[in-house]
């Protein structure tokens, strides 16, 4: 592996929820890129946020949906 870091890992930093794709995306060239959804909202104590992460393959996008309004998105392309 190179001592990459590959997977996908949800933290909370500082009150906000950030989700990163580590090395998830492979590209014909051989390499590989990371990419996170931050939302741009502080999370509420005692109070749910229900949360989704939606991949579609075809675009490469992906985004971060929080009590069903997009707050977040990237395009996973080769740049």
């Amino acid at each position: 592996t190179g001592s990459k870091k590959y997977g996908i890992e949800c933290k909370i930093v500082s009150n906000q929820l950030v989700v990163i794709f580590h090395n998830l995306f492979f590209y014909k060239s051989g390499e590989t890129k990371t990419f996170q959804l931050k939302s741009p909202h502080k999370l509420k104590s005692k109070e749910w946020t229900h949360t989704v992460i939606s991949i579609d393959p075809g675009t490469g996008i992906g985004q971060l949906f929080e009590n069903g309004v997009e707050s977040d998105q990237f395009m996973a392309v080769n740049s």
